[in-house]
């Protein structure tokens, strides 16, 4: 185990970075440029967790949607697709030691591309095949399961970790085996008791401040970090949360009681319910923010129409909608123009136009591509619910 010297005391990382795959919005992003015009990509969303699924069903599972999707495509296309499918499969049945709870994989060997991520929750299963990655369950991920740091600090020692899309990884251990103990030395006089606290406080302080350097240097310089929580006991968590730089304690969104030997698994549970209040405040606050502003007309969009437009002029900034919102729509089976209500030609290529039932999902691949952020709204008021439970805020 690695060791740092931080003054006279021990800095121990933990973290080798094995454990938790780091998915990022960069990588989102960068997915969003792929596509193909003569092939297929073919995007797969599926419940792999071997506790669960001793007997590998979820290949089963994963032949049959395939199947039925197939069936959806005439034999030229098939044709084209099969060899994605047997890939696929393959490497299910070669590689499940790596399976965590869920899987999301795209290929498409026409324009050599391949990702895959091992999720630690749980995701739909579903299979799509598109011109471009099926990316929306993706975007909810980063979405619900924001990347925060934790930092368990008391007055002696301090542990750090990082929460990400549902795990939780232990990033380094400090401890100051220089605070001398609490209680009065023999013979001493009151005025010297006076000065022996005011020893232990100034070491105490000492300490506190590396506990801040750490954080600074492992989490914030290392990591895109938006959010923090602090644990332990409440003296040490005030007397710590003072002594943060403004700019990290514009990040910190709530505190907790623990001690230090806590159990991982107790600190993410905590830490998650206080990241579901700050996330269902953030949503009320942004669906307030696009109501009001929709009103005033001041660059925001409200309803599936006006959203749509604001889409195909690529003035999206952020979009929210409803967790599960689904909706029939239209698209150009030539330049993927979308649609909400039926064309007899596509207005921008004339192409043919056909039906989709994943309208919604389409949408927020279009939103992506653009660079909007997105937000996934579980709890809504009675204004967004009539709008439809979309609407968005634009960039002018």
């Amino acid at each position: 185990m690695p060791e740092n010297i931080l003054g006279s005391h021990l800095y121990i990382n933990i973290n080798q970075r094995k454990g938790m795959y780091m998915f990022t919005r960069q990588e989102l992003e960068e997915m969003t440029s792929y596509s193909t015009e003569d092939s297929y990509i073919v995007s797969v969303y599926l419940t792999v967790d071997p506790a669960t699924h001793l007997k590998d069903e979820y290949v089963a599972a994963f032949k049959n949607m395939a199947r039925e999707e197939l069936q959806k495509y005439d034999q030229k296309e098939q044709k084209i697709i099969a060899p994605e499918i047997e890939r696929i499969t393959e490497y299910m049945a070669l590689n499940k030691t790596k399976f965590r709870k869920s899987l999301a994989l795209f290929t498409s060997q026409d324009i050599d591309f391949w990702r895959e991520f091992h999720l630690s929750v749980v995701l739909n299963d579903q299979i799509i095949i598109n011109r471009r990655p099926y990316l929306k369950p993706l975007a909810d991920l980063l979405d619900n399961y924001q990347r925060y740091g934790v930092v368990l600090v008391d007055r002696e020692s301090a542990r750090v970790f990082l929460v990400h899309l549902g795990e939780i990884e232990e990033y380094t251990e400090h401890f100051n085996p220089d605070i001398p103990g609490q209680h009065k030395k023999g013979g001493w006089a009151g005025l010297s008791q006076s000065r022996w606290d005011r020893h232990i406080e100034k070491h105490v302080t000492l300490h506190l401040k590396d506990v801040v350097n750490i954080l600074s240097d492992v989490l914030l310089s290392r990591e895109y970090i938006g959010r923090i929580c602090i644990g332990g006991p409440v003296e040490a968590v005030s007397r710590f949360k003072e002594m943060l730089p403004q700019h990290i304690q514009e990040k910190v969104v709530g505190t907790f009681k623990a001690d230090m030997n806590t159990e991982i698994n107790e600190i993410r549970k905590q830490t998650l319910e206080i990241m579901k209040e700050v996330e269902r405040e953030k949503e009320e606050e942004l669906v307030n923010e696009i109501i009001s502003r929709a009103h005033k007309g001041d660059r925001a969009a409200l309803g599936l129409d006006d959203v749509m437009s604001n889409i195909a002029r690529g003035n999206i900034q952020k979009l929210a909608l409803k967790s599960g919102l689904k909706k029939w729509g239209y698209k150009c089976q030539s330049c993927e123009s979308i649609f909400t209500s039926k064309q007899d030609k596509c207005p921008y290529c004339q192409g043919d136009i056909e039906k989709i039932d994943h309208f919604i999902d389409l949408m927020v691949q279009q939103a992506l591509n653009q660079g909007a952020l997105i937000e996934v709204v579980f709890h809504t008021s009675e204004k967004f619910k009539e709008a439809g439970n979309i609407g968005a805020l634009l960039r002018y």
